[in-house]
């Protein structure tokens, strides 16, 4: 799993944004702890420095799907 960071947040340190990310996603009790550590154990998510995808119509989604 991909999460973009806009190039015009500069300078910016990804792995502090992925910190960022996880701790706030885990941190309820319960499901959402045990899916921070599921998720950091794994290695999922990845921090990337690109332009936020856009819809035809203008919109950022929040999710994308890419297929094959």
């Amino acid at each position: 799993m991909s999460l973009r960071v806009s190039p015009a947040v500069d300078p910016i340190d990804l792995e502090a944004v992925r910190e960022a990310f996880l701790d706030a996603m885990g941190g309820g009790s319960g499901g959402e702890r045990l899916m921070e550590l599921q998720w950091r154990g794994a290695g999922v998510l990845d921090v990337v420095h690109e332009r936020p995808r856009h819809t035809p119509s203008g919109k950022i989604l929040h999710l994308h799907v890419e297929r094959d």
